[in-house]
């Protein structure tokens, strides 16, 4: 009999398997402007706000990672611009990297690179804190008081030409207040007066008021006339009440002797004064 051989293969089939890699992953939070800003300053309004990236790693992954965060030109790029609340008028603004305010930061080539490395081969979380500098340039004259604000969008990747890891909003806001103030003081109101003077006798000076463009104001004399010398006169504005432009604004007051008034002065001549008080409100 011919023998019968039966031959088995066995198929072993290896399969190995490897704990699955976890990603780096990472996320932003920023700390915001919120100034006050006088257009008339001859001084930038200078702030310093920070952007602070948090990252979490696995066991298996490295124990370091690199970092490039941008931040947006905001809602008017390519211009910076703040704007206020309610209206169309803007502010110029710009954010820097270093404290010498001369490297422009932006969401292009001018973004902020860096390590962040975790503490220990067992520690999962790192983070760090990245300043960043704000300017609102200065003399911005003629810009009414409000809230002007914007918002640009902060942006983190592992690389500058890398995919998108996190995302802030940076939210800057800058406040003009209401102001007003005397740019030019009044000088002296001179009248010189001859007793029983055929014509009325009158003189004047000039001051200036200074009031944040859109503010309304009112001017006040504390008192419109008076006796000197006996003699009656009269005191005046030639306004009371404006709204101010952002630049100095011009008055007079007036002062007046009737006519024919004999005053009293038993030398040649005589000189009295009295003080007066103007009131700006707003």
């Amino acid at each position: 009999m011919k023998p019968f051989i039966l031959k088995l293969t066995v198929l072993s089939i290896l399969l190995s398997a490897s704990a699955a890699k976890a990603a780096i992953t990472c996320s932003l939070s920023v700390s915001n402007i919120n100034q006050t800003y006088n257009p008339a300053s001859s001084v930038h309004n200078d702030s310093t706000g920070s952007i602070t990236l948090n990252c979490t790693r696995g066991l298996a992954d490295a124990t370091s990672t690199s970092y490039w965060i941008g931040i947006g030109q905001g809602e008017s790029a390519p211009q910076r611009r703040l704007t206020r609340q309610g209206g169309n008028q803007t502010l110029n603004y710009r954010i820097f990297r270093n404290s010498g305010f001369n490297q422009t930061w932006n969401d292009t080539g001018g973004g902020a690179t860096g390590t962040l490395s975790f503490s220990s081969p067992t520690t999962t979380s790192a983070s760090t804190s990245i300043p960043y500098y704000f300017r609102i340039t200065r003399l911005q004259i003629g810009k009414p008081a409000g809230i002007y604000d914007d918002t640009a969008t902060v942006t983190m990747r592992f690389t500058q030409s890398g995919s998108t890891q996190a995302t802030a909003i940076l939210t800057p806001v800058a406040t003009i207040l209401g102001s007003c103030s005397f740019s030019t003081a009044p000088g002296p109101i001179v009248l010189n007066y001859a007793s029983f003077s055929s014509s009325p006798v009158t003189s004047s000076t000039n001051f200036s008021v200074n009031c944040s463009s859109g503010t309304p104001y009112t001017l006040a004399l504390n008192a419109t006339s008076g006796t000197l010398l006996g003699l009656p006169y009269t005191v005046g504005l030639n306004t009371s009440s404006a709204t101010g432009n952002g630049s100095p604004q011009n008055y007079t007051v007036s002062g007046s002797i009737p006519a024919n008034q004999s005053g009293n002065c038993s030398s040649a001549s005589c000189s009295a004064t009295q003080s007066y008080t103007i009131t700006l409100t707003y």
